[in-house]
């Protein structure tokens, strides 16, 4: 897989996007393949579980397993027309994350897990992360350093974080993530109300709006917003920017604790300088 060190047999009759990582059948069956610089043992307790269970999903099935003599968990899930079968495994470095999203009526089951079961971990493995990343942008100028990637999103650290696990609630990042445009996604516009919408579901409350803009990013439209907003009693400045060249749309994302309202002019600077590319890095 494209970016990790994940080592996967495409399945038959499945059209491969290496953009996102991710498998689809014409019955619309889709896999998408990640890996996490996170602790497996932890993060499903802490992070994962307490999503999916506290919120409106029926949960069907749930047990652990073994790949490569790595622990992994897999548990189903029903929402409304379609399953989600989620198999996450790993060790205390690295969580792989193999998701299959099959409609109701499909028999696909059967090809996600041989799918799973023949997935192949090789922490030895030479990747270049930034493989398919279709823009340049440059957050070193503010002094964060590039982190890691998962699947199609590209995560940049503020210096004196090493790991992406060691963030905490005063840690700054940066997160690029890239799409390609569809039938079904290709608004600018569309797409930066569902980036603000899906932060607003994870938990933040904006309660002050510092900015709400449009301008040009490498000669293309482009949309921005500043705001300040709470987030499990604590209180974040947060940057959003959308911009689209040709098939691709890039969103940028600054998440920044209550001491960063000084960074926003910095990253919108950074951002607005962004290329978007059809090459690698």
């Amino acid at each position: 897989m494209k970016n990790t060190q994940l080592f996967v047999i495409a399945p038959e009759d499945y059209t491969y996007s290496e953009d996102i990582n991710l498998f689809m059948h014409p019955d619309s069956t889709v896999i998408y393949c990640m890996t996490a610089p996170i602790n497996f043992y932890t993060s499903l307790k802490n992070d994962e579980f307490d999503f999916f269970f506290n919120n409106s999903f029926d949960v069907l099935n749930e047990q652990e397993f073994t790949i490569n003599d790595l622990p992994g968990i897999y548990f189903e899930l029903q929402e409304d027309n379609k399953k989600y079968h989620y198999f996450y495994y790993g060790d205390s470095l690295v969580e792989n994350r193999i998701l299959g999203v099959v409609p109701n009526g499909s028999d696909q089951l059967a090809s996600i897990i041989e799918f799973v079961t023949t997935s192949y971990y090789d922490k030895d493995a030479t990747i270049d992360p930034l493989e398919n990343a279709k823009f340049r942008i440059y957050p070193s100028a503010m002094g964060f350093h590039f982190e890691t990637s998962m699947m199609n999103q590209f995560v940049y650290l503020e210096e004196g974080y090493q790991k992406y696990t060691e963030q905490g609630e005063n840690f700054n990042s940066i997160s690029v993530s890239q799409i390609a445009r569809s039938s079904s996604i290709d608004n600018i516009n569309e797409v930066f109300e569902i980036m603000v919408s899906q932060m607003e579901n994870q938990g933040l409350q904006i309660t002050d709006v510092l900015f709400n803009d449009t301008l040009t990013v490498d000669g293309n439209y482009a949309k921005a917003i500043g705001f300040q907003a709470t987030y499990e009693n604590s209180t974040r400045i947060v940057y959003v920017l959308t911009a689209g060249k040709n098939n691709t749309i890039v969103n940028v994302a600054g998440n920044f604790h209550h001491d960063g309202m000084e960074l926003i002019p910095r990253i919108h600077a950074v951002a607005s300088e962004m290329k978007i590319t059809g090459g690698n890095k």
